[in-house]
């Protein structure tokens, strides 16, 4: 099982010509940014697989973004051999009371005002957060399940967030938002061994 998390409770500032609330912008005729996001990942969804998406009471009430996420996920089944994913996936729409400064404060407000909800089988499990204005592949056998990891790509521009590593040991010593201190930036996609460690790294 894994929890695929997904941060939306942010205005969209830098997007706001091209549409009011970010997920749902069109990138093609019918084809939300959320839904193009889910769409690249979706050969890795498994029956079983948790999905969080954390938005804001407000999102809701202009733009319907519960029953527009679960639109997306009967659009974006696998194909014929996981047929039966959309019934028995679990999909849950957290809603906070206002936007957090920052996608670390919406999964640590997101994810610790609703653990009563999560069952200890599920908090146990390895979780993804991916930012919805990706769109992303990966292999995701390929990663060491009990440390978290980060996704990364080489950024010449100065307006990402931006991670000073360690190419020896693979492990990221610093964090920069929009300061450039290294040419490799977050490509969107953070994995971690339980929500517990999630939040845990957030804290920290």
């Amino acid at each position: 099982i894994m929890n695929w998390i997904f941060p939306i409770a942010g205005f969209g500032a830098r997007t706001q010509e091209l549409g009011s609330y970010k997920p749902f912008i069109e990138v093609a005729p019918r084809l939300p940014m959320l839904q193009a996001c889910l769409t690249g990942l979706r050969s890795m969804f498994k029956d079983g697989d948790t999905f969080t998406f954390i938005s804001t009471k407000q999102h809701e009430e202009k733009y319907g973004v519960t029953n527009k996420i679960f639109y997306i996920m009967s659009e974006i089944k696998p194909e014929q051999v996981f047929c039966s994913f959309v019934d028995r996936c679990d999909t849950r729409v957290y809603l906070l009371d206002e936007t957090p400064p920052g996608q670390a404060l919406t999964l640590l407000q997101g994810l610790s005002s609703h653990k009563r909800m999560w069952q200890d089988e599920v908090a146990s499990k390895p979780s993804v957060v991916i930012n919805s204005d990706q769109f992303v592949m990966f292999d995701i056998n390929n990663i060491k399940r009990d440390v978290p990891a980060v996704g990364i790509y080489f950024n010449d521009g100065d307006q990402s967030c931006f991670f000073d590593i360690d190419l020896c040991s693979t492990k990221v010593s610093q964090i920069k938002e929009k300061e450039k201190i290294s040419s490799y930036a977050s490509a969107g996609v953070f994995y971690f061994p339980t929500i517990d460690s999630m939040l845990q790294s957030i804290r920290w």
